[in-house]
């Protein structure tokens, strides 16, 4: 008896590869298409573009006898920038708060992280309603000083696009 390699089960064997192949092309042609690495009017889409440069730029933060943190807008490209699109977030020592609205002129914003209450405010130096250079922002223990020994992270973000950040540590 002799084997025969070109044999109707080998034919099938070759059919049911050469079949698992085309689907599997087929499924990554169309992943590609989903997640924008392909597209049919050119290989490659354009790379994405880059993360915009922060928009806003704080002051170094002052801490005033470990009472207050505040600082001010030294600049703003862009804009204006209303209030109500920002949202405020403050960490500290990797504990943080979740993301909030600002909120309007002098509204003081408490928040807790561990168990210590803070209160983040806004100040609009110029009263236009917009985040403009020379306001301030400062960071306050309720009623007591901020911690000793604790590093902080405000954020400010604008909608979805960007943010700005401030950081101190106290002594």
């Amino acid at each position: 008896m002799s084997s025969s390699i070109d044999g109707p089960d080998s034919r099938s064997r070759l059919s049911s590869i050469f079949g698992i192949l085309i689907v599997l092309v087929v499924a990554l042609v169309a992943m590609a298409f989903l997640f924008g690495g392909f597209s049919p009017f050119g290989f490659l889409q354009s790379p994405p573009s880059s993360r915009p440069a922060f928009e806003l730029v704080f002051s170094r933060v002052a801490i005033d006898d470990g009472r207050n943190a505040s600082w001010i807008v030294d600049s703003v490209d862009g804009g204006p920038y209303s209030y109500t699109g920002f949202f405020v977030r403050l960490a500290v020592n990797g504990g943080s708060t979740l993301w909030a609205p600002l909120g309007r002129n002098d509204t003081i914003h408490s928040v807790v992280v561990g168990m210590v209450t803070y209160r983040i405010m806004w100040r609009d130096a110029d009263g236009n309603g917009f985040v403009s250079k020379g306001d301030s922002f400062s960071v306050a223990g309720d009623r007591a000083p901020l911690p000793s020994r604790s590093t902080f992270e405000f954020g400010l973000k604008w909608l979805e696009s960007w943010i700005s950040h401030a950081f101190w540590s106290t002594g």
